[in-house]
């Protein structure tokens, strides 16, 4: 009596099926890992712009809080504010690296032994302290003075938005109205986080 003997395995379909089934697990598997990975880096990105902009505004409060009367002076697409504390004067570098890209800027601050407002400096050298990180661009940095009224010494308001676009470098970031916009990458996270305070003016000179 011949017994057939039963050969165990996978037809062709069985196979195509299983291969079908694993592949759109792994599917959903790496879409869910890139979801994840994109919001992990958009609260990173937005977490750093909030931090930037909270501490230009910190620092340049601090400092106006004991000044008189500021000054602003321009020069090209750089603007220098000075804030007078006594013999010595804060000095706000706002500078753009790139000439060509207007809205790249960075924040510099240094303290002179002059109350006089220098000219903005086309370069800061080493003697200059950059306030923001250099992952992020400094958009807007707006202070505007207001004089005060009978023996009031006035108030500085300052306007600050900073930008920055995740996985990509800044030279891809734009700016336009109250967003940024992103250039020939139209896929990345791009944060902008704008702070505006009042600091009342403190000091002597007037």
């Amino acid at each position: 009596m011949i017994k057939n003997k039963r050969q165990d395995g996978f037809t062709l379909v069985e196979l195509v099926m299983a291969m079908a089934i694993f592949s759109g697990i792994m599917l959903v598997v790496v879409a869910g890992f890139i979801l994840v990975t994109r919001m992990y880096d958009a609260g990173i990105t937005s977490r750093t712009t909030q931090q930037n902009a909270r501490l230009i505004v910190d620092d340049f409060a601090k400092n106006a809080h004991f000044s008189g009367k500021p000054d602003t002076v321009a020069s090209g697409i750089n603007t220098a504010t000075c804030l007078y504390t006594g013999s010595n004067t804060v000095v706000y570098d706002f500078y753009a690296p790139d000439g060509s890209n207007p809205q790249l800027h960075n924040l510099y601050r240094k303290l002179i032994t002059a109350v006089t407002c220098p000219t903005p400096n086309v370069q800061p050298d080493s003697s200059w302290q950059q306030i923001n990180d250099t992952t992020v661009s400094v958009l807007v940095f707006d202070p505007q003075y207001t004089a005060g009224t009978g023996n009031g010494h006035g108030t500085e308001t300052l306007t600050v938005t900073v930008g920055a676009i995740s996985n990509f470098g800044l030279g891809d970031l734009l700016y336009k109205g109250n967003a940024c916009i992103s250039g020939a990458n139209g896929s990345q996270y791009c944060s902008v986080s704008s702070l505006k305070t009042t600091v009342y003016l403190n000091g002597s000179n007037y």
